[in-house]
């Protein structure tokens, strides 16, 4: 009898969650149907000191919502400083498991109990490429330094507002590998924290299990010239869609050290200044846009899945794989 009448509980629960998701995401976050609702993301918090300068410059003076943070690089630690000092609650982690630049590596912050790790390359560092990612990481070593990389800023006593992926490393759609997509999605039970995603056929159903997919992600490294780059930020803008969208950027400082880095220091300086732009700000309240960060969506996802400090990967990782594709 306690068998049937528990059965039929979580039958009634579950209609309860279908008959909320049924909702546009913009209504479940308080707002009027119709309401363009929009993320702004820096990622790349911590890959370098310019890109911390550029990082709190349009978060502070411009209309950036939100920020990620990559833990391995060492400048995360200037930046995790800056976040606790200013108590911030809009900051995630961008989950990193690539290191592609050719002048500047970093290496993962675990290994397992043999000191080796299949995140790296011959050189030590992480793979160049989200393919090779997929094609050479042991899961197991996914799931530590994931957990790695989200455990550290929290033990500091930083509440972070989500997660996601540095290169699309996580989203196992480069070779079809989507068991990595399942530790991000189980990670972010466990945690409570959204997992940047999309809508997408493969991922659709994940939001019956209460997990928030973004309406919209406005992503792309083309073109790369910053004057185009620039126009091409602006036409998305304009042309946003209801719903929630995020729109990443990553914005930094002229310096010497970003042009050791990188070719395209100069995109990422035009984009630090297109956010702190007065006149983007004009556009996106003339159009009616609302800016919002992954803190709203933080709670609604914790309110779907009725989330509690217990939830833990293993009660859900092989059911996510099941609902993925693989038995």
């Amino acid at each position: 009898m306690r068998i049937i009448l528990f059965t039929f509980a979580l039958l009634i629960q579950s209609s309860i969650l279908m008959a909320k998701i049924d909702r546009p995401l913009e209504v479940r976050l308080g707002y009027p149907k119709g309401t363009k609702l929009l993320i702004i993301n820096a990622d790349d918090f911590g890959m370098s000191h310019s890109e911390n300068i550029g990082t709190r410059n349009v978060l502070d003076n411009g209309i950036v919502t939100s920020a990620t943070m990559m833990i391995p690089p060492s400048w995360s630690d200037e930046a995790m400083k800056h976040v606790i000092k200013m108590g911030m609650k809009n900051i995630g982690v961008h989950v990193t498991l690539t290191s592609e630049w050719s002048r500047y590596k970093w290496r993962p912050l675990t290994r397992d109990k043999d000191g080796k790790s299949s995140l790296v390359g011959k050189d030590g560092y992480f793979w160049e490429t989200s393919t090779q990612v997929e094609q050479n990481a042991k899961i197991s070593d996914v799931i530590r330094e994931v957990r790695a990389q989200l455990e550290t800023p929290m033990k500091r006593g930083i509440e972070l507002s989500h997660f996601d992926s540095h290169m699309g490393a996580l989203y196992g759609h480069f070779t079809g590998r989507v068991e990595l997509l399942a530790v991000a999605l189980a990670l972010s039970y466990e945690f409570g924290l959204p997992y940047r995603m999309p809508k997408h056929p493969l991922t659709n159903h994940f939001e019956n299990e209460g997990f928030i997919l973004l309406d919209n992600l406005i992503a792309s490294d083309k073109p790369s010239r910053p004057e185009e780059r620039r126009e091409w930020f602006l036409n998305n803008l304009k042309n946003l869609k209801p719903g929630v969208t995020e729109l990443f950027i990553h914005p930094s400082i002229e310096s010497s050290e970003i042009k050791a880095i990188t070719s395209r220091w100069k995109t990422r300086k035009m984009e630090m200044d297109l956010f702190t732009d007065p006149a983007t700000e004009k556009l996106l309240k003339d159009m009616g846009v609302v800016l919002i960060d992954y803190q709203a969506i933080k709670r609604l996802q914790r309110k779907q899945m009725q989330w509690q400090p217990n939830f833990s990967f293993e009660q859900v990782y092989k059911k996510y794989l099941k609902m993925l594709g693989i038995n």
